[in-house]
């Protein structure tokens, strides 16, 4: 949830920042950009882990979305340059966060019977709840929002 939250005050910064960066460097705007795209992935991520926070058998693809982020933040380095230091390191931190909490949300079930019998003890019905089911749409119809302003700026 701390990772949504925070995702989009630096989606804005990194926006924001695309005309000043572009100025100094001949990546930076770019780059800025792409940072940008980065953190509306990463809300992309947090959305993932919160939806299948109850079940076992995703938190493999939660990992892996988590694990992109750091890869893509270390990509984004070059053509940030000092910039990087403005826009990386809550990515970074958050990203570490949200990897201990997937591995940490694992349980102490080694087997895939045994896996299977806890999975079938649970409700199966969908218990999101309301306020969190408002503010997934309202963050992608932000990020659409915003993805599809910046594409008509640029044509």
């Amino acid at each position: 949830m701390l990772m949504l939250l925070a995702d989009l005050p630096m989606l804005m910064r990194c926006l924001n920042l695309i005309d000043n960066a572009a100025l100094d460097y001949t990546y930076a705007g770019a780059g800025c950009f792409a940072a940008g795209i980065a953190y509306i992935f990463s809300m992309v991520t947090a959305i993932a882990g919160l939806v299948f926070a109850e079940r076992l058998h995703r938190h493999r693809w939660c990992r892996t979305l988590g694990y992109i982020q750091p890869a893509a933040g270390v990509l984004l380095i070059l053509p940030l340059r000092a910039y990087a230091v403005l826009m990386s390191p809550l990515l970074f931190l958050l990203t570490v966060l949200y990897l201990f909490g997937v591995a940490g949300a694992k349980s102490g079930i080694t087997s895939n019977y045994e896996r299977s019998v806890e999975m079938a003890k649970k409700k199966t019905g969908n218990n999101i709840p309301l306020p969190i089911f408002i503010l997934v749409y309202a963050v992608l119809l932000f990020a659409i929002y915003t993805s599809i302003s910046t594409l008509a700026l640029a044509i």
